[in-house]
């Protein structure tokens, strides 16, 4: 993925505003064999979570198919990280928030959290899109989806955070074991340390599981979001043995 504007995470692609009520995500891309067609949708209205004490923001709720997105640019250099699971545990979750994990239920909220982590054309441009690219996670475009060790925060009874994972990655030259496709975060929840929790989280369930590792991407120049990871336990992985 690409964008991130939590302070623990910087951004890979662009960079959000700073007034903007957005969600921001940390430093994955999906690779997409192919790009879809747009389809039309019908909408209304709903709020979603904001900065504490400012005005909710309207999100435009659609109805319809979708399309995938997360395009690996060819200027960007991205790393695999791994990291073993002999040691993680569940993590304490904060007073007032609850980690479960997702369902196909969640398909219309994650991909309106999606959509606002980015600007338009960098990973989706509408909305219908961004939903769509959500369904094809959960449909396997990008390696069996694993909904037990994709877990999600709420609060306030919104998903305001989500990691999202693979039983194994469908491109060349990926580790064989599970793999993260997508983390990210509200806007008005980030220096919370919701990332952190939820990898961890990922991690436990993993391990509890029979999973020995788990793997990512990440761009290399996007420091803040590798310090995140090695301090979990990840490492650049070199390839096959």
């Amino acid at each position: 993925m690409g964008l991130c504007c939590d302070p623990e995470v910087l951004p890979m692609v662009g960079a959000s505003r700073p007034c903007s009520p957005r969600p921001v995500c940390y430093g994955f891309v999906k690779l997409r064999p192919a790009i879809s067609t747009r389809f039309g949708a019908s909408y209304s209205i709903r709020w979603g979570p904001t900065e504490p004490g400012s005005l909710p923001v309207p999100w435009a709720r659609s109805v319809g198919p979708r399309r995938s997105s997360h395009r690996l640019r060819e200027s960007q250099s991205m790393l695999t990280l791994i990291a073993d699971l002999r040691s993680h545990s569940h993590p304490a979750i904060p007073p007032g928030f609850r980690v479960r994990a997702c369902t196909r239920a969640d398909g219309d909220a994650l991909g309106h959290l999606y959509f606002e982590a980015y600007d338009p054309g960098d990973a989706c441009e509408t909305l219908d899109e961004a939903i769509a690219d959500i369904e094809a996670s959960f449909n396997g475009d990008y390696g069996e989806f694993w909904f037990e060790a994709s877990p999600v925060v709420e609060h306030d009874g919104w998903i305001v955070a989500v990691t999202m994972t693979a039983r194994r990655a469908p491109w060349d030259r990926t580790p064989d074991a599970p793999f993260i496709i997508e983390l990210f975060t509200a806007r008005g929840y980030r220096r919370r340390g919701l990332a952190r929790l939820l990898l961890n989280e990922c991690m436990a369930t993993l391990r509890e599981a029979g999973a020995m590792a788990v793997a990512l991407r990440v761009g290399a120049d996007n420091t803040a979001a590798r310090s995140l990871y090695e301090s979990l336990g990840f490492r650049e992985w070199e390839g096959p043995a």
